[in-house]
């Protein structure tokens, strides 16, 4: 496949100083050579340029501190074996009259996250608040890797406050924790861990226990024509009951989805994959006791082959 722009990167105007980025998500077979230009000559990473590419195709550049003579026109080249495509932004960079004012302050943290547990599979919600003159630019990292939005985390900011939400954590998500804070005056930063919580305690209740899951649905990726198997695991008293969805709506068995239950636990297969069956699944069960819910993306493209997903464990056998 020639290469593409799935989502195309906008203009930015931004002061002297600040934090100025620009994202486009991209796609080709083979992967694409992605290039950066400014004003037609090729950008490098540097001190203060960072460039990056992630697995999903989401591609990044930034100018830390940016300067005044970094105005002009950004350009994005891909090529590969089968053609090139091209995206064209605007960076037009202001300058700000406080620049070397009385005002100018240094990032400082009024409010740092701490340390933290959680349950496997559970959400959690990190908050810190920064000051600083002018208002710094935030950015969060887990293990040293900046962290970007997705289906399973979201990043939201209001005034200073700045809030990290995490979703369906895995032991995968345990780690350090990193928050930094950047303006012309300086920088900051603070560092936590997150733990997850392998054992998962089942609420009792005089009907018996809550349903819960020893075992998720995890995230799948096939190629077209091929299978695909989701399975999990669930507790409870008494057993609970299972209704599988596709993007909300209820799925039944046919010769293309097969649901069921076997020694390992409850399955939904999807036999000869097509495009149409790309999104989100999810399983609920519930009892008399409650109800849970656990969900995970299927992605489709290219040839055949087969995937069975492996059920994301919550408890220690």
């Amino acid at each position: 496949q020639a290469p593409i722009f799935v989502d195309k990167m906008k203009d930015c105007d931004i002061e002297e100083g600040r934090l100025a980025r620009f994202d486009c998500r991209i796609k080709g077979d083979p992967s694409p050579d992605v290039k950066w230009f400014l004003n037609g000559e090729q950008l490098k990473p540097a001190e203060d340029i960072l460039i990056r590419k992630e697995d999903d195709g989401h591609q990044l550049l930034a100018f830390r501190n940016v300067r005044l003579d970094q105005a002009g026109e950004i350009t994005c080249k891909l090529k590969n074996d089968l053609g090139e495509a091209t995206c064209v932004a605007q960076l037009v960079v202001m300058e700000d009259p406080r620049r070397h004012g009385p005002e100018v302050k240094p990032p400082k943290f009024i409010k740092k996250p701490v340390d933290t547990e959680v349950d496997m599979g559970g959400d959690v919600k990190l908050e810190c608040t920064v000051a600083g003159e002018p208002e710094p630019d935030v950015t969060w990292f887990f293990e040293d890797r900046e962290l970007f939005e997705s289906h399973r985390r979201i990043i939201r900011k209001s005034g200073n406050n700045h809030v990290l939400k995490l979703r369906n954590m895995a032991a995968m998500n345990a780690g350090k924790y990193t928050i930094r804070a950047v303006n012309m005056a300086g920088e900051a930063s603070c560092t936590f861990k997150l733990g997850v919580n392998e054992r998962v305690v089942v609420p009792e209740t005089k009907y018996g226990s809550a349903p819960s899951f020893a075992s998720r649905i995890s995230d799948a990726r096939s190629l077209k024509g091929g299978k695909v198997r989701f399975g999990c695991r669930t507790m409870g008293i008494p057993q609970p009951e299972i209704q599988w969805c596709k993007d909300g709506r209820p799925l039944t068995s046919t010769d293309h989805v097969q649901i069921g239950r076997d020694a390992t636990g409850f399955y939904l297969t999807v036999s000869d994959v097509a495009p149409e069956d790309e999104g989100e699944y999810s399983c609920t069960i519930r009892n008399d006791s409650g109800k849970a819910s656990c969900s995970a993306r299927l992605q489709i493209g290219g040839m055949e082959r087969n995937i069975i997903t492996k059920p994301t464990p919550l408890i220690n056998k």
